[in-house]
Protein backbone atom coordinates (compact mmCIF):
# COMPACT_ATOMS: atom_id res chain seq x y z
CA UNK A 1 0.00 0.00 0.00
CA UNK A 2 2.95 2.71 -0.90
CA UNK A 3 0.24 5.54 -1.40
CA UNK A 4 -1.57 4.87 2.29
CA UNK A 5 2.18 5.45 3.47
CA UNK A 6 3.38 8.27 1.32
CA UNK A 7 -0.43 10.06 2.08
CA UNK A 8 0.68 9.22 5.80
CA UNK A 9 4.54 10.63 5.30
CA UNK A 10 2.54 13.57 3.04
CA UNK A 11 0.80 14.69 6.50
CA UNK A 12 3.61 14.71 8.33
CA UNK A 13 3.72 10.89 9.78
CA UNK A 14 6.41 9.04 9.56
CA UNK A 15 5.45 6.52 11.88
CA UNK A 16 3.36 4.53 9.54
CA UNK A 17 5.37 1.35 8.02
CA UNK A 18 2.56 -1.19 6.95
CA UNK A 19 -1.12 -0.27 5.93
CA UNK A 20 -4.11 -2.65 4.57
CA UNK A 21 -7.23 -2.41 3.08
CA UNK A 22 -10.57 -4.16 3.79
CA UNK A 23 -14.29 -4.86 2.52
CA UNK A 24 -16.83 -5.56 4.68
CA UNK A 25 -19.90 -7.49 3.59
CA UNK A 26 -22.82 -8.34 5.53
CA UNK A 27 -25.49 -10.68 4.67
CA UNK A 28 -29.20 -10.68 5.36
CA UNK A 29 -31.17 -13.65 5.13
CA UNK A 30 -28.35 -16.42 4.95
CA UNK A 31 -26.85 -18.33 7.33
CA UNK A 32 -23.27 -18.17 8.33
CA UNK A 33 -22.01 -21.55 6.43
CA UNK A 34 -24.25 -20.36 3.25
CA UNK A 35 -22.61 -16.62 3.30
CA UNK A 36 -18.98 -17.94 3.65
CA UNK A 37 -19.78 -20.16 0.67
CA UNK A 38 -21.01 -17.58 -1.47
CA UNK A 39 -18.32 -15.17 0.10
CA UNK A 40 -15.29 -17.54 -1.28
CA UNK A 41 -16.97 -18.44 -4.33
CA UNK A 42 -18.01 -14.69 -5.84
CA UNK A 43 -15.80 -11.88 -3.31
CA UNK A 44 -12.63 -12.30 -2.72
CA UNK A 45 -9.87 -14.62 -4.09
CA UNK A 46 -8.50 -16.97 -1.55
CA UNK A 47 -4.97 -17.07 -2.89
CA UNK A 48 -4.43 -13.43 -1.29
CA UNK A 49 -7.00 -12.18 0.55
CA UNK A 50 -8.53 -13.59 3.32
CA UNK A 51 -11.77 -13.69 5.46
CA UNK A 52 -11.33 -11.59 8.95
CA UNK A 53 -13.28 -13.53 11.60
CA UNK A 54 -16.20 -11.54 13.66
CA UNK A 55 -14.13 -10.51 16.88
CA UNK A 56 -10.60 -10.91 15.24
CA UNK A 57 -8.72 -8.56 16.97
CA UNK A 58 -5.31 -7.30 14.96
CA UNK A 59 -2.62 -6.00 17.29
CA UNK A 60 -0.19 -5.36 14.24
CA UNK A 61 -0.50 -4.69 10.33
CA UNK A 62 3.02 -6.15 10.26
CA UNK A 63 2.73 -9.09 7.87
CA UNK A 64 3.56 -12.64 9.56
CA UNK A 65 4.66 -15.89 8.41
CA UNK A 66 6.73 -16.33 5.92
CA UNK A 67 6.03 -15.99 1.92
CA UNK A 68 5.96 -19.13 -0.23
CA UNK A 69 9.02 -19.06 -3.02
CA UNK A 70 8.78 -17.41 -6.26
CA UNK A 71 7.71 -19.67 -9.41
CA UNK A 72 9.19 -18.43 -12.75
CA UNK A 73 7.14 -19.85 -15.62
CA UNK A 74 7.72 -19.49 -19.22
CA UNK A 75 5.09 -18.30 -21.46
CA UNK A 76 6.70 -18.54 -24.85
CA UNK A 77 8.20 -21.78 -26.43
CA UNK A 78 11.66 -22.56 -26.00
CA UNK A 79 13.30 -21.72 -29.17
Amino acid sequence: MPSIIAGARALGSRACKFARLSKRYQFAGLDETEARKLAARFLYNQLVQRVREPNEVMSTLRPTGTPDPVTTITLRKPE
